[in-house]
């Protein structure tokens, strides 16, 4: 290799020498030419002498090089006029370009040299894509100390999945005072790929074609050493959507789901860029603690690990733990019956990872399943399967008939001798036994197994309404250590949750926090035997409840009902226990006594609903709880129809557009009521007065005709009690309806015959009577359809009502 260098360096005397001369402003033009030409040769041969170091050429192929630079060696019988030089500057020249070739060989072969050499190979790069397209590039030159002889770099930016250029006219030449240098010895530059209002600059470089996204480029850089080419670096980097926002996550939510010991998550990328994707960043935080920095787990899972369906291109799913020999991921396992928060990032390059996305789980704890209820299944007497809410003779199973809706009586009948486990007519594999399901109508299959003698309980409800209860007693389990229910309802929604029942006789008592931790605020923690609860609301759009430890041998039962409220069509403030909640199907509504002058609520609501979607509500007045001292006063109390005070007002304190004129009952039109009551005008103390709750049942006949007769059920005899009845009559276009009353006998004030005129509740109110009005008494619609609605409470009834309609 030495030689390779006298030679060279010999080389470069002459060559630092012409350079002098060539460019000293004394020659005449024709030694001026022909010292140029004479430097262009020796150009010629400096790199076809690297190009042949570095590429390890022949012998043959070094011979025909020197032999094209024998030329130069008849230098000293040229006719050239020999110039006097300043022999400082010509020291100076020759070590410059000395420095410059072996800076250029050093790159080129990857040279291990010395400290003292000045060469330390090191040399870093990177690509950033800034607004408009703006190619920011950065690098750190494989040698500082080689810094000094460079006189600028080569950059070409191409397209990674074509062949690589062969050719110098796709680089850009810059020379180093168009470089920022930062004191690290770090340069860059920025390359716009559309020509900008900073075109015709002298450091203005632009990128030869525009840069297209989701495609993946090679950005190269070489030094410059003096016309010398240094060895390359090299990075890529994948070109963002036009659409991207490091603020604004484009992943889809499909599904997510975990346990203790398995985690599956699918979703999808709408980033335009997915056969780019090279790797998926996860982290895991407990109780949704991702500010606190300590992550359950945090993991790079390589492409490969994910999955995707054939048909969707853009979908990904991943599940862990995973078969470690194709995706080596350390899983640790999850807690039961606890939220994390989940965040991914889609990597697609080295350069470019999108914004994290970030969603929530909770962790399942699978439980004690049965094919039937169990409470009936044990009530039933030996030789009898519970079915369709009987019991049933064992001969009704595998008798070749499908006798049960709600169980398979016909199921695991196989009648062969080789039967793995049989129970009574049933014949099962040895798998599902002791296998916490039930599989023989029997229950044999899981009797006499080692379960443990406790249990972990927990599940999410998302549904914007929904009931559950403390129940989770099962054969062979005598004591549950804990249950957890964690209701997670859309954002923006707030929870109401009230009691149907409690009755808890442990010491321990039944605690509820607003948000989806343990660690959220404690909004209740009540034990107090079988007194309930009053209703609560959330603060957002989460609730965890955690029942007590339970003794299956003990009387421990708790019913709660829920639902989600939008914040939008209620403006709701500070929410104080007893001001206002939630009512399903049945219970008591009471005016607060607690809203002072010191309070910060003005008002409380109560939010009402049937369960079932044919049922109507009905409010009636209790007089027994009624406070009457003279120096109180009731709050103001407003009804609407519906969940929006934009609703129908059913009562305001007044005669109102309700069908009733009275404040001793009202009807809903809907399956849901609100009410509201405000703080009264006068600073005394207000009475409190209560309402109970229930639900009747809608029924609706439809007349087409002239003429006809409506009667009350039952009539002459009492109506029934708890029931909303409709009679939408329709005559003839063009014609009206006359409908005469000629018997009329209700309990006044609270069971009500109301005539709409049109075809629903919300029509123009005709009539709204009750009692024993004098008859017959006539009304007439405008149109020809009318609508009779006849409403019974539950208490008195009376013969009701007998009337005649006809056109007019």
């Amino acid at each position: 290799m030495g030689w390779y260098f006298e030679m060279i360096l010999g080389i470069l005397v002459i060559s630092c020498t012409s350079n002098v001369w060539a460019n000293n402003p004394e020659c005449d033009l024709a030694e001026c030419g022909l010292l140029r030409e004479r430097l262009e040769k020796l150009e010629t041969v400096v790199r076809g002498l690297i190009s042949i170091v570095a590429n390890k050429k022949t012998e043959e192929e070094l011979t025909e090089i020197l032999a094209l630079s024998a030329s130069l060696d008849s230098f000293k019988n040229s006719t050239v006029r020999p110039v006097e030089v300043d022999q400082k500057q010509n020291q100076n020249a020759i070590l410059h370009l000395r420095g410059a070739v072996k800076c250029s060989l050093a790159n080129q072969l990857d040279i291990n040299r010395s400290e003292n050499d000045g060469i330390n190979p090191s040399g870093k790069i990177e690509a950033t894509l800034g607004e408009n397209n703006l190619l920011q590039i950065e690098w750190t030159p494989r040698s500082i100390d080689c810094i000094k002889f460079s006189s600028g770099v080569w950059i070409r930016v191409y397209d990674s999945s074509q062949k690589q250029p062969s050719t110098g006219e796709n680089y850009l030449a810059i020379p180093q005072k168009c470089l920022k240098k930062r004191a690290n010895a770090t340069f860059s530059i920025a390359l716009p790929s559309s020509a900008s209002k900073l075109s015709g600059k002298t450091c203005h470089f632009e990128l030869k074609e525009f840069l297209i996204q989701c495609r993946v480029y090679t950005i190269e850089v070489v030094p410059n050493y003096q016309s010398l080419k240094g060895k390359a670096i090299f990075t890529e980097i994948v070109i963002p959507p036009a659409n991207d926002n490091s603020t604004k996550s484009l992943e889809s939510l499909i599904s997510v789901g975990s346990n203790s010991s398995l985690f599956t998550l699918k979703w999808k990328d709408n980033s335009g860029c997915t056969h780019q994707l090279t790797s998926l960043y996860l982290k895991i935080f407990p109780d949704g603690m991702e500010n606190a920095g300590n992550a359950t787990m945090s993991l790079q899972i390589p492409r490969n690990c994910l999955k995707q369906p054939p048909e969707e291109t853009n979908v990904f799913s991943l599940s862990l733990p995973e078969n470690q020999t194709y995706c080596p991921v350390e899983w640790v396992p999850l807690d039961p019956c606890r939220k994390y928060k989940i965040e991914i990032k889609s990597e697609y390059s080295n350069t470019w990872t999108r914004a994290s996305s970030l969603w929530e789980t909770f962790t399942e704890e699978r439980v004690f399943t049965q094919l039937y209820p169990q409470k009936n299944q044990y009530a039933c007497p030996s030789g009898y399967f519970y079915c369709d809410d009987d019991c049933k003779p064992y001969g009704w199973i595998c008798d070749g008939a499908h006798d049960c809706r709600s169980v398979n009586d016909e199921q695991h009948c196989h009648k062969n001798e080789d039967c793995e486990f049989r129970c009574g007519r049933q014949c099962i594999p040895y798998s599902n036994v002791c296998d916490r399901v039930y599989d023989c109508f029997d229950g044999s299959d899981e009797n006499d197994c080692d379960f443990p003698n406790q249990e972990e309980n927990c599940r999410q409800m998302t549904n914007y309404s929904g009931h559950f209860t403390s129940q989770m007693c099962h054969r062979n389990v005598q004591f549950i250590s804990k249950k957890i229910v964690l209701v997670s309802v859309p954002t923006n929604h707030t929870i109401w949750l009230s009691f149907n029942s409690y009755r808890n006789e442990r010491n321990q008592p039944l605690k509820i926090y607003d948000g989806p931790y343990l660690t959220s605020p404690l909004l209740l923690s009540h034990n107090n035997g079988s007194t309930k609860p009053l209703s609560i609301r959330s603060s957002s759009n989460n609730l965890y409840v955690e029942f007590p430890e339970v003794d299956c041998s003990r009387k421990f039962s708790i019913n709660i009902d829920y639902t989600s409220m939008d914040m939008v069509p209620v403006k709701l403030e500070q929410f104080f226990p007893g001001c206002g909640g939630y009512i399903y199907d049945e219970g008591v509504v009471f005016s607060p006594n607690n809203l002072s002058d010191i309070d910060n609520v003005t008002e409380c609501i109560w939010f009402v609903e049937a369960g079932k979607n044919d049922y109507v509500i009905f409010l009636k007045r209790n007089r027994n709880y009624n406070v009457t001292d003279n120096d109180k006063q009731e709050h103001l109390m407003t009804v609407y129809d519906g969940w929006n005070s934009t609703g129908q007002v059913l009562y305001d304190g007044k005669v109102s557009s309700s069908n009733h004129s009275t404040s001793e009952i009202l009807y809903s039109i809907s399956q849901k009521m609100m009410i509201r009551f405000t703080r009264p005008t006068l600073s005394a103390n207000s009475s409190i007065s209560y309402w109970n709750v229930a639900t009747i049942k809608v029924r609706q006949e439809n007349l087409v005709g002239s003429s006809g007769t409506i009667e009350s059920p039952n009539y002459p005899a009492s109506y029934p009690n708890s029931h909303d009845y409709r009679w939408n009559i329709v005559t003839e276009p063009g014609t009206k309806v006359r409908l005469l009353f000629a018997f009329f006998k209700t309990q006044e004030k609270f069971d009500f015959v109301s005539v709409y005129d049109g075809s629903a509740v919300d029509s123009q109110l005709l009539l709204a009577k009750s009692g024993l009005p004098k008859t017959p008494f006539t009304v007439i619609s405008s149109s020809n359809e009318l609508l009779v609605r006849f409403t019974s409470d539950d208490d008195v009834t009376f013969p009701g009502f007998l009337a005649v309609y006809s056109t007019v």
